[in-house]
């Protein structure tokens, strides 16, 4: 990403995070600009290499960086241009051309953030229940992995495809929830039958997940009302107890 002062002088930073990181780093800032920006977010800021690592997504810090003054330059040359002396710059606001900001405008951070009045509100004007952001998640998927129940019920009553998978990871709301550690939402969405026999792209199931990431209650539940699991391998040919470092966990393999 470029950004520009508004002065004819150029300079370049680089804005550095996953698409829906809860931190960013930022680099090729001043002493007294990151203290400018650091105070925006509650001087949550961390000094590292040659930058600045700040609590608060890329979206939020680059609207941070607009308020500031700079600017974003985007080379869009919609002309045939031969003159080495010409910069042809097309200066566009941020919400044409960042796919952050469509996330932030649609229904996919009021379900991860829990916000279920706003979630309604959208939904219930036409919005999609299935729309899918430029990862292919959709609101159950960001619902379900940070917990939100009320937002997950709402999206199922509201006929939210519950084995809906990512582009990439091809996982569901469930691999989610049970890779987060969501107890009342991996009982939720079981109840909602759920497909458990799904695998995500590395062919792990949701016991895999959950042993991985070392989650008791829920592997007790996975193991208890779908025994078969234990016995499925993944790509790798990796048994869910392989990935199990809790004794407790494994236990529930041995019965």
């Amino acid at each position: 990403m470029s950004l520009f002062t508004p002065d004819p002088s150029f300079v370049y930073i680089a804005v550095k995070a996953s698409l829906h990181a809860k931190a960013t780093a930022v680099f090729g800032l001043n002493k007294q600009e990151e203290i400018a920006l650091s105070k925006r977010f509650d001087n949550h800021s961390q000094e590292i290499i040659n930058g600045v690592l700040l609590k608060g997504a890329p979206i939020q810090i680059v609207n941070a960086l607009a308020e500031l003054g700079y600017r974003f330059k985007m080379s869009n040359c919609e002309h045939s241009c031969d003159n080495a002396k010409h910069t042809c710059v097309r200066h566009s606001s941020l919400s044409q051309t960042l796919d952050e900001l469509d996330f932030e405008r649609g229904v996919w951070p009021a379900a991860q953030f829990g916000d279920l009045k706003k979630v309604q509100k959208l939904i219930n004007n036409g919005v999609d229940v299935d729309l899918r952001d430029s990862a292919g998640y959709t609101s159950l998927h960001y619902a379900a992995r940070n917990g939100h129940l009320d937002v997950c019920k709402f999206l199922i009553q509201s006929k939210a495809d519950i084995n809906a998978v990512t582009r990439s990871g091809r996982v569901t709301a469930l691999h989610r929830a049970c890779t987060a550690g969501q107890l009342d939402v991996v009982n939720f969405l079981i109840e909602c039958k759920a497909n458990i026999a799904i695998r995500d792209s590395d062919g792990k199931t949701v016991l895999h997940r959950a042993a991985q990431a070392n989650h008791l209650e829920i592997s007790k539940i996975l193991t208890s009302a779908y025994p078969e699991l234990k016995l499925i391998k993944d790509n790798k040919g990796k048994l869910p107890e392989d990935y199990i470092i809790n004794e407790a966990i494994r236990e529930l393999f041995n019965v």
